[in-house]
């Protein structure tokens, strides 16, 4: 009889189909995890640009029905549209205020944040 003092070949391909997949796996979740960190950047970013061109269309003492659109100049990665309409035909003391956040490294136009409040005219 043999006495075996080493490994087989089919143990040591096993164990490193173990560690690959091991190794995939890991891999696999810091991917997912990273994307998740920059779409969580990117989201929070826009909020507080959604805030801050929100505010200046409510302290405007003028408010008025128009569209309008730019880019922020701390942020040169972003810009915004804004669309002022009154609430309804009848009554013009009241606007319904939108905001959107575009974020213009990304190729879909349609892939921003938004924020819709109504407004009373100041008199």
């Amino acid at each position: 009889m043999r006495s075996s003092k080493g490994f087989l070949l089919l143990e040591i391909i096993m164990a490193m189909v173990m560690i690959a997949s091991g190794l995939l796996f890991v891999g696999r979740v810091y991917s997912i995890a990273k994307d998740v960190i920059i779409r969580s950047r990117s989201s929070f970013t826009a909020s507080f640009l959604l805030e801050e061109k929100m505010f200046d269309l409510l302290t405007d003492p003028d408010i008025k029905a128009r569209s309008s659109e730019g880019e922020f100049p701390d942020s040169p990665g972003h810009y915004w549209k804004s669309e002022v309409v009154p609430a309804s035909p009848q009554d013009a003391g009241f606007f319904k205020v939108t905001v959107s956040v575009f974020d213009s490294t990304k190729r879909v136009s349609s892939d921003g944040y938004s924020l819709e409040t109504y407004v009373a005219k100041k008199k």
